[in-house]
């Protein structure tokens, strides 16, 4: 998620990284992924673990906001030991076209461009990125999910005596959701707000399929699992077609 300030209680960040190999980019599992707590990387090149031929891959972001990018660029060249390649670009411009075959959006990273339109442009960008035969998965909280859990506050304390408070309002419809975050450290509390776009299993399938993929298909997971009211996560898998 973006916000003006701290992420994760750590880092200012917009959109994390998980790498995996497209062996079998239709049932992507959890032993797979990699570097999960890396962010907001475009794109990188890596070779693969079994076939030993380098994949790139293509995350899209915002805009770039971590503090020490030498320091990231040096943890992923030597987890891949590979080139990486850091690109700062808003996701709704940026466009390469045919270049990528797998984009990925982890962890609830898409949604939160106020004008909705926007992200069927980020699904366009996305399809085009791609080559023939290419895949996109995003993965992100369902709203069946999200309406079945909704409490308005909720609050946890940290292993480091860290209290989250967090508060919650549904808007729009049911079709966004506004959050409001404030990380309490003995005497000092900050707070930080974001909204997103919340989607359905449907939605999401609908608005991939709008921006040209085909054989859309959603799950409960990584691991493939089918998607339904217990599912925690909804993870829509598409190809461009060729």
């Amino acid at each position: 998620w973006s916000a003006t300030g701290s992420a994760g209680l750590g880092e200012r960040v917009h959109a994390p990284l998980v790498l995996l190999p497209i062996k079998d980019c239709s049932r992507p599992t959890t032993g797979q992924s990699r570097c999960a707590s890396l962010k907001s990387l475009d794109s990188l090149r890596r070779t693969d673990d079994i076939g030993q031929t380098e994949a790139k891959f293509l995350i899209h972001h915002h805009y770039f906001t971590l503090g020490d990018q030498g320091t990231v660029h040096q943890h992923v060249h030597r987890l891949s030991g590979q080139a990486v390649e850091f690109l700062a670009s808003d996701m709704r411009d940026f466009k390469r076209p045919e270049s990528f075959d797998l984009a990925l959006s982890m962890f609830t990273s898409f949604g939160y461009f106020a004008d909705k339109a926007d992200d069927l442009t980020v699904l366009r960008n996305l399809h085009g990125n791609l080559r023939p035969g290419g895949v996109c998965v995003i993965d992100v909280v369902g709203k069946e999910r999200l309406a079945r859990i909704f409490q308005p506050t909720a609050s946890e304390e940290l292993a480091d005596g860290t209290v989250l408070v967090q508060q919650h309002a549904i808007e729009d419809d049911w079709t966004r959701i506004r959050n409001r975050w404030t990380v309490i450290r003995g005497h000092e509390a900050r707070t930080y707000s974001f909204t997103l776009t919340i989607y359905s299993a449907q939605e999401l399938r609908d608005r991939l399929t709008l921006a040209g993929f085909a054989n859309v298909s959603v799950h409960g997971g990584l691991d493939g699992a089918p998607y339904g009211l217990d599912s925690e996560r909804l993870v829509a898998v598409a190809r461009k077609p060729g």
